[in-house]
């Protein structure tokens, strides 16, 4: 039998080009197939040529065998050959498909300020990192939830009198014990439970972000009646039916998020990830008034500032106006809006009800 190969020198060079003139070919005319075997032959020819290397990450990308495709990716990585950014954006893609949300973030988090990835992919290497961040967070927050809730349902099980501390927690505990209850309540099933969290909803002093996760947590509970909820000193029937999807709100309360993360993201991560999560907490504090009325730029560049001034950082409001391209009225009416909901949780329980609640 005659040895196709010897040393690194490719005894039927024609061979490998014909392989890799008809896998060419083949994936022009959409045969992912045909290229694959060709490929994968030109590879026991060649196993260390990158020209193969590629073609066969990308036809395996195309058939849907990801995992072999990130298999390929990271060998051409490894050798520091080939086109890095092409074949990086084609490894995290084979990442995402596959749902490794973790190792997506590894990889991404180091890269947004590499020398080698051009500006069109930085962007969307933030996008993707943003999304994996997101999806981590909800798919750690199922597999906590599921084990709090055998946890749970053990407890009742074994104390008669847990539920009643609960309910006592949720309707005259501080603030951090009744977010507590709410997170236990949710998972007993129990009609007692149902019966205290309508109670709480109709409290005055009650915190405003603590009864919208009440409105989740009946949901989760079964009810399915509309609600009566007492807010701002104004009360509100409430159809669980139509609340928002758990931190998905309006178009133009998503807007903020992103233009607040295309000024940022870049530059300070850590800010961005703060800010998000007081907009999610404002937004919950507002429903179900309308959060925001007047151009999404103007509590973009508010929200902003209020983060900033959270963080202890020291930014002008004349920047951040010209940044967000708003009025500095605007932004100071907006920030004034917004950590006033802030501070109603801590430390001034009733400053929401004399906020202009129907905007700025």
């Amino acid at each position: 039998m005659v040895n196709k190969k010897q040393g690194n020198v490719v005894l039927f060079p024609q061979l490998l080009e014909r392989h890799l003139e008809i896998a060419m070919e083949a994936r022009e005319q959409g045969n992912f197939q045909l290229a694959r075997t060709h490929l994968e032959q030109a590879h026991e020819l060649e196993p260390d040529d990158t020209s193969v290397l590629f073609g066969l990450m990308v036809t395996y990308f195309e058939l849907g065998m990801y995992r072999e495709a990130e298999r390929i990716a990271e060998q051409i990585l490894d050798s520091n050959k080939g086109e890095f950014s092409e074949v990086m954006h084609l490894y995290v893609l084979a990442l995402v498909q596959q749902e490794k949300y973790d190792q997506v973030c590894d990889v991404l988090e180091p890269l947004l300020d590499h020398p080698l990835v051009p500006d069109y992919l930085q962007k969307e290497f933030t996008e993707i990192l943003q999304t994996c961040q997101l999806l981590r967070g909800t798919i750690q927050e199922e597999e906590t939830g599921s084990l709090l809730r055998k946890s749970i349902e053990e407890k009742l099980r074994s104390d008669p009198d847990y539920l009643n501390l609960l309910i006592n927690d949720l309707l005259g505990g501080e603030v951090e014990k009744q977010l507590q209850a709410i997170e236990q309540l949710k998972f007993s099933g129990h009609p007692e439970a149902i019966r205290a969290i309508l109670q709480l909803l109709t409290q005055d002093e009650a915190d405003p972000v603590l009864k919208t996760l009440s409105l989740y947590a009946l949901k989760e509970l079964g009810w399915a009646e509309t609600v009566s909820l007492n807010k701002f000193g104004q009360w509100f029937s409430v159809d669980l039916a139509q609340l928002p999807e758990k931190n998905r709100f309006g178009n133009q309360e998503q807007r903020v998020m992103e233009i607040v993360a295309e000024i940022v993201a870049d530059k300070d991560p850590s800010l961005l990830s703060f800010a998000l999560q007081l907009w999610v907490e404002y937004m919950y504090a507002c429903y179900p008034k309308p959060p925001l009325t007047g151009k999404v730029e103007g509590w973009a560049g508010a929200l902003h500032f209020v983060t900033t001034v959270l963080l202890g950082q020291v930014v002008s409001k004349q920047e951040l106006a010209s940044l967000y391209s708003v009025s500095v009225s605007t932004l100071t009416k907006n920030y004034k809006v917004i950590s006033e909901f802030l501070k109603f949780g801590t430390q001034d329980r009733k400053a929401i009800h004399k906020l202009p609640l129907d905007g700025v």
